[in-house]
This record gives structure tokens, C-alpha cells and sequence, in this order.
């Protein structure tokens, strides 16, 4: 994916050189862990608020403890021994070839799963989205964050 250097300007068509940049691999993470976190996780983390109240950061702290445990595992398996296929070739290597199977297929249901909530959260969400426009909360949020940014 390239995009201008300059966002808005006019390129002229007379000069050699090009002045396009490419995204790199990071940006281009960056771009896909933001399209994650508004559907899942603020869909998901209101509902929980919503049912256990301030509690809720206890779990909340376990699963990001769980999660970093977990990544750093993987972290210092795959700097100690690069494969291609991540956690299934590690589970295939240490359990045989059931268990890379396996977790390969059980991380492919999953990713389905995931797709069908989240497209159920961005249709949710979007249906909220639209009565911003409505009562006029989007204005005076502009005007709030033009008054707290001057």
C-alpha cells in the first residue's frame, strides 16, 4: 500500500522522481489492532461494566496478566527457535502431530467465531452510532475538546 507523502498535495507530473512512501509492516499492525479494539473490545468491556460494575478490573488485570504470560512464552520460543506457524508448530514439536493439528484448527474455528461477534458488535454499534447525529452529542463533544485543547 503507498500513500503520498504529503496528504492534500498536488503532485507534479513533469518531475522524476516520485515522492511516495510504502507503510510499513508495523503501521500497517497498527491499522488492523485499531479496527480490533472498537468493535470487540468496547462492545464487550460495556456489556461486563454494565453486569459486574468496578469488580470487573480485577478480571481484567488476570487477563492481561494471562495474556502477557502467554506472548512471552511465545516471544522467547520463537527467538530461541524461528518456524513458520507460530504456536501450532511449537505444539507440534513438543506434543507431536495431534496437537499441532489440532490447536491450528481450534485457533481457525475461533478466528470464526470472533469474525461473526464482531460483525454482530459493529452492527450494534452502528445503530447507536447514528443518534449521535440525532440529540447533538457530536457537536458538543467538539465543542468540549475545542475548549479543553485552547
Amino acid at each position: 500500500m503507498e500513500i503520498p507523502e504529503r496528504a492534500g498535495s498536488l503532485t507534479n507530473n513533469n518531475d522524476s522522481k516520485k515522492s511516495e512512501k510504502k507503510l510499513a509492516w508495523w503501521q500497517l499492525s497498527l491499522i488492523g489492532v485499531g479496527c480490533i479494539i472498537g468493535t470487540g473490545y468496547f462492545l464487550g468491556s460495556g456489556i461486563g461494566i454494565k453486569m459486574t460494575g468496578p469488580s470487573i478490573l480485577i478480571t481484567f488485570l488476570l487477563a492481561g496478566l494471562g495474556t502477557f504470560i502467554v506472548s512471552d512464552a511465545l516471544m522467547k520460543m520463537s527467538s530461541k527457535d524461528p518456524q513458520k506457524g507460530s504456536f501450532r508448530s511449537y505444539a507440534k514439536k513438543a506434543y507431536g502431530s495431534w496437537a499441532g493439528f489440532s490447536s491450528g484448527w481450534v485457533y481457525w474455528f475461533s478466528e470464526m467465531l470472533i469474525t461473526g461477534s464482531q460483525l454482530t458488535a459493529l452492527s450494534i454499534l452502528s445503530r447507536f452510532g447514528f443518534q449521535i447525529f440525532r440529540f447533538g452529542y457530536l457537536q458538543r463533544g467538539m465543542r468540549f475538546w475545542a475548549l479543553l485543547l485552547s
